[in-house]
């Protein structure tokens, strides 16, 4: 890896030992990385000493099978993200009833950190109990797994995924598509030092 030096809103750094510590911890090969670095830059974000920017992710479900006698899948998704290696709940969509292919209203704001492999899982569910909780209670779809760099370094940033059941194997469970925009800034962005380098510019 060859050493050289970027400019960012007027501060410049030495990016050697930031590039084989983020290459090591990613597992991305040095144009992946690099792809990576000119995205998260173009939003010219550092925050909590990381090169990152806020994605809005938005999500929608195709040829779901259907749960249902009378009528078709009620579904609704469940978003984790992997943390100290737990997952940890973000949060759910809304519950669209009597629908294969759900486009949901509901959205998700994540923090996507260059620097990291930040893993993330979308469960799906047929909705039975409606005063229950999206996970409990509920007829299991399935689910996908997948690293936040995947979507945004995507054409046109949207992933589709076929969905994981095990107890379904050999059997159409649909699809998830994921799609994420950069959520833009209403104040001005900061900078803050935590990388390798120095500062030379006017705060």
């Amino acid at each position: 890896i060859t050493k050289r030096t970027d400019t960012i809103m007027g501060c410049s750094f030495s990016d050697t030992t930031v590039r084989k510590e983020a290459l090591h911890a990613t597992g991305m090969n040095t144009n992946e990385l690099d792809e990576a670095v000119k995205i998260a830059t173009q939003g010219h974000m550092f925050q909590d000493d990381y090169l990152s920017m806020m994605i809005e992710l938005s999500l929608s479900c195709e040829n779901l099978p259907n749960y249902d006698t009378v009528s078709l899948t009620d579904a609704a998704l469940v978003l984790y993200i992997m943390q100290h290696n737990q997952w940890h709940r973000i949060g759910n969509t809304e519950i669209i009833t009597d629908n294969l292919n759900p486009k949901f209203v509901k959205s998700f704001t994540v923090s996507y950190k260059f620097e990291e492999r930040q893993k993330m899982k979308i469960e799906a569910y047929d909705i039975d109990d409606f005063s229950a909780k999206a996970d409990v209670c509920q007829n299991f779809i399935g689910k996908v797994e997948f690293f936040l760099h995947e979507i945004v370094r995507a054409k046109k940033q949207t992933l589709s995924l076929p969905i994981d059941n095990p107890s379904r194997a050999g059997k159409n469970n649909g699809t998830i598509c994921i799609q994420c925009e950069e959520k833009k800034s209403t104040t001005n962005n900061l900078i803050k030092l935590g990388l390798t380098g120095n500062c030379s510019g006017k705060r």
